[in-house]
């Protein structure tokens, strides 16, 4: 850039907005306000609100007196440009006390956001918005607090499980401060609870460029690597992030990761529309029956999509396994049928054809992930397991039934959930499903993604209190057991 250029650039962007000063005017015609300014042999030196700059005096057309010459810094010599015409230094009249300058940041910044309230971070942070207008020579400083203080609401909404109001707090601290930590590694993570692994591991990429030792963020891209596929690589992040911070949560991702690299690393891939299948190439799955899985599943995928009214914002990860690889992975007795756990799990056996249980156990697995996706991983257990079997068609026997009554009758004024049972979650899900229309639940889901509990959105959803909802199927369950049915 020319010295010229530059001359301009400051002029354009340091000059305006400047409190009312002594002005130098430039030969080619433009107009910097100052307060104070010197000459130092060929240069003139001058305070701007951005800090001290040096331009060639030969630029200077005539400085526009406006303040006494006593406040200033340093007396032109008798080379200097005249005042204005008319006027001596002397006769120049000084301008009028201006009054004393506030500031609107705050004398001390909360030193510990997560103790002031909602409301009270708000009003923080307003304050701190203001600050950042009124004080631009500080504004490094007061992006960095607001950055701070932004990342730490958008931690809260994120623990209340509404991850989309977490995720517009996170971009907003990033756009005050694009290198504050928390709102790298809570943004990632929010991507990486909805499913968008794909921004996860930019945002995270782009952390680490700044801070390459952040245990954190390596663990995060471990997390990534694992969605989607790659195994060998985040078992290196995880062993990266325990050589920089040990972390029980790190250490035990990594054991099940090495599990399953063990197991499945020879194992083929096969993308479809929607899935990524995994299993053994030869051994004990025919491929005869991997491409029925694989057709019935996406048939499924799409019945899902206009039950939940959702579509997962990424691939499903199925991995079919022999008995023996399945239980050495998940670490399941051998009465586990499937598992979900963020990917599709299936011990297939000595199973040769899609038969019904099969099915049963496909939809199950996969009602899950759709329910996981659609209550952004809010949904309680109980109302899992109630909806995974009320999809596959499943029903409570007499027998369970009877059962039932009896432990709930037992039960001491424990509530019901906090004990779970396949059958007591398939029985009130059942009979939530046969007094109100399915939308109920969908309704549900969708507040619980915004941090809302099962029972409180179920209560909003019905427009009944949820204890009386219990009380009614109870009754109900002792009306058929006392008629014999």
């Amino acid at each position: 850039m020319s010295r010229r250029s530059r001359v301009g650039w400051l002029v354009a962007v340091l000059a305006t907005g400047t409190v009312a000063a002594d002005v130098l005017h430039l030969k080619d015609g433009r107009s910097i306000p100052v307060e104070s300014w010197e000459f130092k042999g060929d240069s003139i030196v001058f305070e701007i609100p951005a800090g001290s700059v040096t331009i060639p005096r030969s630029l200077l057309e005539r400085v526009e007196v406006t303040t006494p010459l006593a406040t200033k810094v340093a007396t032109p010599s008798e080379n200097s440009p005249a005042p204005p015409s008319g006027k001596s230094p002397a006769a120049s009249r000084p301008a009028p006390p201006s009054a004393p300058k506030t500031s609107t940041i705050p004398e001390k910044p909360p030193a510990d956001w997560s103790r002031l309230s909602e409301d009270a971070k708000e009003r923080e942070l307003e304050k701190m918005k203001r600050a950042l207008r009124d004080n631009p020579r500080q504004r490094e400083e007061i992006s960095r607090q607001l950055a701070l203080g932004l990342s730490d609401l958008a931690a809260r909404w994120a623990n209340q499980g509404d991850l989309a109001a977490a995720q517009t707090r996170f971009g907003e601290a990033l756009s005050y401060d694009p290198h504050c930590l928390p709102a790298v590694i809570g943004l990632s993570s929010v991507y990486l609870k909805q499913g968008k692994d794909s921004y996860a591991r930019a945002q995270i990429e782009e952390g680490l460029v700044f801070f390459p030792k952040d245990p954190t963020l390596h663990y995060l891209l471990g997390e990534v690597h694992y969605v989607q596929e790659n195994l060998r690589d985040a078992i290196s992040e995880w062993e990266t992030s325990l050589s920089l911070k040990s972390d029980p949560r790190v250490t035990a991702r990594l054991e099940k990761a090495r599990r399953e690299f063990a197991v499945d690393e020879g194992y083929q891939r096969k993308d479809t529309a929607h899935f990524t299948f995994r299993y053994e190439e030869s051994g004990s799955i025919p491929e005869s029956l991997a491409a029925s899985l694989r057709s019935y599943l996406e048939d499924e995928y799409g019945e899902l999509c206009d039950r939940f009214q959702f579509v997962p914002p990424g691939p499903l990860v199925v991995i079919l396994y022999p008995s023996r690889d399945f239980h050495q992975v998940t670490q399941e007795p051998a009465t586990v049928a499937g598992l979900f756990d963020g990917k599709i799990r299936i011990p297939l056996g000595g199973v040769k054809t899609l038969n019904p249980p099969l099915r049963a156990v496909l939809v199950h697995e996969l009602t899950h992930a759709f329910v996981f996706g659609k209550s952004g991983g809010n949904c309680p257990r109980w109302l899992q397991e109630g909806l995974a079997q009320l999809q596959e068609g499943k029903s409570p026997s007499p027998a369970e039934e009877r059962s039932l009554v009896r432990d709930l009758a037992a039960s001491e004024g424990r509530s019901w959930y906090d004990e779970f049972s396949y059958a007591s979650s398939l029985s009130f899900t059942r009979y939530l499903s046969e007094r109100y229309p399915f939308q109920i639940f969908l309704e549900a889901l969708d507040r619980m993604k915004t941090g809302g509990s099962a029972e409180e959105a179920l209560q909003e959803s019905t427009r009944e209190d949820f204890a009386q909802l219990q009380k009614s199927w109870l009754d109900q369950l002792v009306r058929q057991f006392a008629e014999g049915h």
